[in-house]
């Protein structure tokens, strides 16, 4: 894209300055009233293409700053933040989003859904273009309240959704939360560590802690 906007502002420069010359070779032939207003086909073609361009550069200016700040960055350090060379952006479906699934890379959507325990029904569901799930938290949390108008009591997650920011907001929420800090076979437990914390545990210290114990890996 960034070659492609130098070329097509090159290309509408030399345009324009070709239908001005034109415009006055007309003017002096016909009159000034006798021409038509109407741009070149060749010459609308490119705008609109540099339009298109100047489009999904904003938007992946601001998907840039969004990460920033998800990475925990300032506010004035993520409006610094510019996209990376090979950031990408789909013209036929903008709201899609380039993951890595099963089969390799696929442009995709992330689809996010909130099941209750007992019932297994479904009770908050979202699509978003986010490739990960560490930003979910927070809206899916919300969509629960707006959909079921209660607040969870208990929250289980994969260790997709752990991050300090995530725990911070749970425990801010008032919701008992237990969420995988790591990967793991399925089946298997991980021995729980002996004695207190060691002192300036993070959230996620004590989330891991929490979920090795009999009562947090039962749940």
């Amino acid at each position: 894209m960034k070659e492609d906007e130098h070329c097509l502002r090159e290309v509408i420069r030399i345009l324009l300055a070709q239908a001005r010359a034109t415009d006055d070779e007309e003017d002096a032939r016909y009159g000034k009233d006798n021409s038509g207003d109407e741009l070149p086909e060749e010459l609308c073609r490119r705008k609109t293409r540099l339009k298109k361009i100047r489009q999904a550069m904003r938007a992946l200016q601001q998907r840039a700053r969004e990460e920033a700040e998800e990475e925990g960055q300032s506010q004035e350090e993520a409006r610094e933040a510019t996209p990376k060379d090979k950031a990408q952006y789909n013209f036929s479906d903008s709201e899609s989003c380039i993951m890595k699934g099963a089969d390799g890379f696929v442009q995709a959507y992330s689809v996010q859904a909130v099941v209750e325990s007992t019932t297994q029904l479904i009770v908050a569901q979202a699509v978003t273009q986010q490739a990960n799930d560490k930003q979910q938290v927070a809206p899916m949390v919300q969509a629960i309240e707006q959909r079921a108008a209660q607040k969870p009591d208990e929250l289980l997650a994969d260790s997709g959704y752990c991050s300090e920011k995530n725990l911070a907001h749970l425990e801010k929420q008032g919701i008992d939360a237990y969420i995988a800090t790591e990967k793991q076979k399925h089946g298997s437990k991980k021995a729980c560590s002996r004695g207190p914390l060691p002192k300036g545990a993070t959230r996620t210290n004590r989330m891991r802690r929490k979920v090795q114990r009999n009562t947090g890996a039962a749940i």
